[in-house]
């Protein structure tokens, strides 16, 4: 059993909780609603144009990456905001050291299984989806060396999404619905929220249903992680940083 943090989820209790949890969970919704219409919407104010050609990309490829970063600013200000509370705090609670072994055992054994079951053809890396055009994109900004773009986009989905994201589900919307209902149910819930928040369009190609099911399956993997340790969602982050990375990664191994 993992260290004891004091927002453990392993018991229901009433109520939503102290108030950063309540101040995390509007951040989530304001964070899926950058990601469903948020990104397109500053794209649109800023007039950059809809295709990712060498022209435009050359021009470009800071805006975009810049209008999707900004898209989830207020969400991201308000998790800070949150975190700063000076009171008891359950969200600085949720988040402790683990074991250097634990980490990278995590780490290692995601990135493998991720990469299994792409290469098997059960769970392709997103950027392998014909809708998807993440693969598209980032061969461009390569072909007109705009690395600057590259980077930054490629650490705000390794490192900055699977932190959010973690704080967002694993801790705000698991203890929240464990606190509502039971363990089992906050678990399945919050792991189908998860896959649902990462449909990206509706009405949903059967592609991107079969990668919510992927993810929904893998939220429930990362649920049952963090009750395991007691609420802290130390590993949770590492497995979701694992399972980005692999995916940029391969991306960049089959474009180079």
């Amino acid at each position: 059993m993992g260290p004891t943090a004091n927002n453990s989820v392993s018991e229901p209790r009433s109520g939503l909780g102290d108030r950063p949890l309540r101040l995390t969970l509007v951040a989530g919704i304001l964070y899926v609603v950058a990601a469903f219409w948020g990104r397109q919407l500053i794209q649109d104010w800023l007039g950059l144009p809809t295709r990712f050609t060498p022209e435009v990309l050359r021009t470009f490829a800071l805006s975009y990456v810049s209008a999707n970063i900004v898209a989830y600013l207020p969400a991201v200000l308000i998790v800070a905001f949150a975190w700063r509370e000076p009171r008891s705090n359950s969200l600085r609670d949720s988040l402790k050291p683990e074991p250097a072994l634990f980490v990278i055992a995590c780490f290692l054994t995601i990135a493998l299984a991720k990469l299994i079951l792409n290469n098997v053809g059960y769970w392709p890396f997103t950027w392998r989806l014909p809708e998807d055009n993440a693969r598209s994109f980032a061969a461009t900004l390569i072909t007109v060396g705009r690395w600057n773009a590259l980077i930054l986009w490629i650490v705000f989905f390794c490192l900055v999404v699977p932190c959010f994201e973690e704080i967002i589900f694993r801790y705000a919307v698991l203890q929240a619905l464990v606190r509502r209902t039971t363990t089992p149910m906050g678990v399945l819930l919050s792991s189908l929220l998860f896959g649902a928040a990462h449909l990206g369009f509706v009405p949903p190609s059967r592609w991107q249903v079969a990668d919510v099911f992927w993810l929904s399956s893998f939220g429930l993997l990362l649920a049952l992680i963090t009750v395991r340790r007691s609420g802290n969602i130390a590993l949770a982050i590492v497995a979701h940083v694992a399972l980005n990375t692999s995916t940029a990664v391969v991306l960049l191994l089959t474009i180079t």
